[in-house]
């Protein structure tokens, strides 16, 4: 979501930063151990559809907006996946 600045609490942001910093790093880890040569070019056409569909914003409440998340289903299914293919339907 976008968010005005001084909508958050320091406590809520700098913990959600730990959480997400800790997620990053277990994703870097994850990729590095079953990506394949040939799984790298996918994930930038991966991330092209994922810049494409974060451009589609709705309005929330109070001047907030949201937008969608694909990368969020992309990173469980691929994680998930004893094969690891790297795509967006479950």
């Amino acid at each position: 979501m976008h968010i005005p600045d001084g909508f958050l609490e320091a406590k809520t942001w700098v913990s959600t930063a730990v959480v997400s910093a800790g997620a990053l790093g277990y994703a870097v880890k994850k990729a590095n151990e079953k990506l394949g040569e040939k799984q790298v070019p996918l994930m930038g056409v991966a991330a092209a559809f994922i810049f494409a569909a974060q451009m589609l914003n709705f309005p929330v409440v109070g001047g907030i907006s949201g937008h969608f998340h694909p990368q969020t289903i992309l990173g469980y299914r691929s994680i998930r996946s004893d094969d690891c293919h790297l795509h967006p339907f479950l």
